[in-house]
């Protein structure tokens, strides 16, 4: 039969790799690749027993499977084999497709019942349509769970060859997506010498199968959004900013350094904490030339201090900062707070304890704050992030923001909570005991009134 494919689909449907994604702008073919690297699964066993998984079962209803059935009817009409669309059969209200060599589970994650076919199922084939949403918000999208247990059940059908594919749109750079696609995606570990990830890019256009007015419609819809215009139109992933930046100053040409950075010997540094859930440790050196050099962060997540010290941040001090001998600690004031099951435990006092140091309370007014982190970013001191130094990078990109609502009313109260918030309001917390201290009123904001440098 003749099943005609672009060069970006075929190398995606034939490709060997147990995990394979195919992500591309709206409109090029991504499902009817899917579907076609389903049916050419098939070549190579007896029965494939699949799953397709997409947010909501909605979804997948009328979405996913009226895009198969499409295909199905495209592939049917060109080799002129009107039976070819009798073979493919769905039962059960659209949750189970039946054809040749298949047997097809399709749910969506808001079905906990379907859920549980993924958990205990023995698949040779998973396929992940659209995992990540269009626009941000609770409870959309796959969570990166379904990714990990999609990859430990693919290769449950006996005797079968396992074939993980995600068909997608570009996410956010946050999405999980990015991770094991970009930025560290699955190539052979030593552990794990076959299991590997193909990442092909359908480029935009590439489907001539979409008509012009199909295209212009959906760049009149886009346009007015840079982010969605990246990762429908470009087929990019993009860096998402649904609220204001705090620091629109920030230049990563003036601000981040093109090369890692290294602790000077002989120099102080300073280490800036913040608490909760996600504690945090920010390390700030002033270099000789006058810059406030940020050398790393580590933010944990869902542990304590003590974890956070024990396992990161000890082990990188031993490693990194050996030839330093002086620390400054400071930061979120609200550490010295003791535990309520022990009024003697504090995290500044875990933090004293086991890094042998004195605890210093930082400043909480967040309009001080705020202006301790723009100043470093047009005066001198003036701020530089190590290149390695991915987290407060992305921050003062735009993920530190004020909240806005649905109204575009934008709060400038406090920052979003999010995973960028954490090393920023670290370091600002901290920033104002290094650099001097400001006064500011919310109606009239004045400039440093003392600068004076911390000495060792």
């Amino acid at each position: 039969m003749k099943i005609p494919l672009s060069i970006t689909q075929e190398q995606f449907v034939f490709s060997k790799a147990p995990i394979a994604f195919l992500i591309g702008p709206q409109g090029e073919g991504k499902t009817y690749a899917g579907f076609m690297g389903l049916l050419n699964h098939v070549k190579t066993q007896k029965t494939v027993k699949a799953a397709i998984i997409r947010d909501t079962f909605q979804n997948i209803k009328v979405m996913t499977i009226p895009s198969i059935r499409d295909a199905i009817s495209f592939i049917a009409d060109l080799n002129e084999r009107p039976k070819f669309n009798l073979a493919f059969q769905f039962s059960d209200g659209g949750k189970k497709l039946i054809g040749p060599g298949i047997d097809v589970d399709l749910f969506g994650i808001d079905d906990l019942g379907s859920l549980t076919k993924l958990q205990g199922g023995e698949y040779s084939f998973v396929w992940l349509e659209e995992p990540a949403p269009m626009y941000e918000r609770a409870n959309a999208g796959l969570p990166e769970a379904v990714f990990t247990a999609a990859l430990s059940r693919v290769a449950r059908q006996r005797g079968a060859t396992p074939r993980l594919q995600i068909t997608m749109n570009p996410a956010d750079e946050e999405h999980w997506t990015y991770k094991y696609a970009i930025a560290n995606p699955i190539q052979r570990p030593v552990d794990l010498p076959d299991i590997y990830t193909d990442v092909f890019n359908i480029p935009y256009g590439e489907n001539h199968n979409l008509n012009d007015i199909q295209r212009q419609t959906a760049k009149a819809a886009f346009k007015n959004d840079k982010s969605l215009w990246m990762r429908y139109i470009e087929g990019k992933f993009a860096f998402v900013v649904t609220g204001e930046k705090i620091t629109p100053e920030y230049d990563e040409s003036i601000h981040r350094s093109p090369v890692t950075l290294t602790p000077v010997k002989g120099r102080i540094c300073y280490r800036m904490w913040d608490g909760g859930h996600n504690p945090t440790c920010v390390i700030t050196q002033i270099t000789p030339s006058g810059r406030l050099a940020v050398l790393d962060s580590l933010v944990g997540e869902g542990i304590g201090m003590t974890q956070l010290i024990r396992s990161d941040v000890k082990p990188l001090i031993a490693s990194r900062y050996a030839e330093i001998t002086q620390w400054f600690d400071t930061g979120d004031p609200s550490l010295q707070t003791a535990d309520d099951s022990d009024i003697t435990v504090s995290p500044a006092k875990v933090i004293e304890s086991n890094l042998n140091t004195t605890y210093h309370p930082g400043v909480s007014d967040w309009y001080t704050r705020v202006e301790a982190i723009k100043y470093v970013l047009q005066n001198m001191p003036m701020l530089l992030l190590s290149h390695h130094e991915e987290k407060l990078h992305k921050a003062f990109r735009g993920g530190w923001q004020y909240p806005k609502n649905n109204q575009g009313q934008v709060s400038k109260d406090g920052a979003v909570k999010n995973i960028h918030s954490h090393p920023s309001d670290a370091l600002s917390q901290g920033l104002p005991m290094i650099i001097g201290e400001l006064t500011t009123k919310k109606a009239v904001r004045k400039p440093y009134v003392r600068q004076s440098w911390m000495s060792a």
